[in-house]
């Protein structure tokens, strides 16, 4: 889209600033309205849930997950053999 830092939505808009991409700007009002916990610990769990559902929706998560499967697989049959 014209107009956007990205070229792609979402965009915030605030005091006349765009910020783009999803993870950014929950990130940013996390921190705005201080809804990251009370120290780094947490602040760093919340990325880690908003760095696993980026995962998740990308595919990144059920290609792991398949790789483990495939693994599982090997390792039976090897304890059959």
């Amino acid at each position: 889209m014209k107009g956007t830092p990205w070229g792609q939505l979402p965009v915030l808009e605030f005091n006349g600033n765009q910020l783009a991409q999803s993870a950014t700007i929950a990130r940013y009002l996390a921190r705005k309205f201080k809804l990251t916990g009370k120290d780094e610990w947490e602040a760093a769990k919340c990325d880690e849930y908003v760095d696993a559902a980026n995962d998740l929706f990308a595919g990144n998560l059920l290609t792991l997950t398949s790789i483990e499967l495939n693994a599982f697989h090997v390792f039976k049959a090897l304890l059959q053999f």
